[in-house]
């Protein structure tokens, strides 16, 4: 790993847990911080990869909605490795503070 880039797990992890929070009830985690653990352009570049990586789903989310950020919040309820990583992080909140 680059020491002067920021991992890209690192950065898909703060994005899901931005979402995450931005959908309010519910919320498996809670990470009121996330959002300012990415820059603009790192945030659009994994939207806009996750989008792609979907194929004619993330087209199609694409298509459904009037903006990229909608698309991902569709894509983010349809896959299910953002669960996995917001349960894992709860899980490890409850061991730490418990």
């Amino acid at each position: 790993m680059e020491t002067e880039k920021h991992s890209i797990t690192a950065l898909v992890a703060a994005l899901v847990r931005a979402y995450h929070h931005n959908e309010g009830a519910g919320a498996i985690f809670d990470d009121p911080h996330a959002h300012q653990l990415l820059q603009g352009e790192e945030r659009e570049f994994i939207e806009s990869k996750w989008l792609e990586s979907m194929g004619d789903r993330g087209r199609q989310l694409v298509a459904q909605h009037s903006n990229r950020t909608d698309a991902v919040r569709a894509a983010l309820r349809e896959l299910p490795f953002p669960a996995v990583m917001l349960a894992r992080a709860r899980f490890t909140e409850d061991l730490l503070f418990d």
